[in-house]
């Protein structure tokens, strides 16, 4: 046997886990691991930090595979709604109903991910993943329909 980056004859280099490492222990170089407890840098492929021990996370390739769910909510009758109002009034009516839906959304864990016309797409488990997302989606539905409801209502007493 040789010793660490020594060759030998027909096995190429030998490592020796003991030996000094052939990569340089400082810097955010490529090979480096940060680790998210103690903030050190540890090899990569190291299964436990260098420096404090903590269990290190399986490095990936940045790609990262989560089951979100997404909500699609638009106001029924929105274009019979736009030809009955003019431009300014649906303006603020629909500010209403994208502010009400950001609140139901934000208030159940969601982030709105787009609006879309009168249309609002959130999604749930993004960028936090919880294993209740679609229950989540589901109140805040529920909880969108009941504020609508309330913004209708006062709609139609002023």
């Amino acid at each position: 046997m040789g010793r660490e980056g020594e060759h030998v004859e027909g096995r190429g280099r030998i490592h020796c886990p003991t030996a000094e490492p052939l990569w340089p222990r400082s810097g955010k170089l490529a090979g480096m691991v940060v680790c998210a407890a103690c903030g050190a840098e540890s090899r990569d492929g190291a299964r436990f930090c260098d420096s404090c021990g903590a269990a290190q996370a399986p490095r990936s390739s940045g790609e990262v595979r989560k089951t979100v769910t997404i909500l699609f909510a638009d106001v029924a009758g929105s274009t019979a709604l736009g030809e009955h109002l003019d431009p300014e009034s649906l303006r603020r009516v629909m500010a209403r109903y994208f502010a009400a839906a950001r609140g139901c959304v934000e208030r159940h864990g969601g982030t709105v991910e787009k609006f879309i016309g009168d249309a609002v797409m959130p999604v749930f488990g993004v960028p936090v993943l919880h294993e209740d997302d679609a229950l989540r989606a589901l109140r805040a539905a529920v909880d969108l329909r009941d504020s609508l409801a309330l913004l209708t209502e006062r709609g139609a007493r002023s």
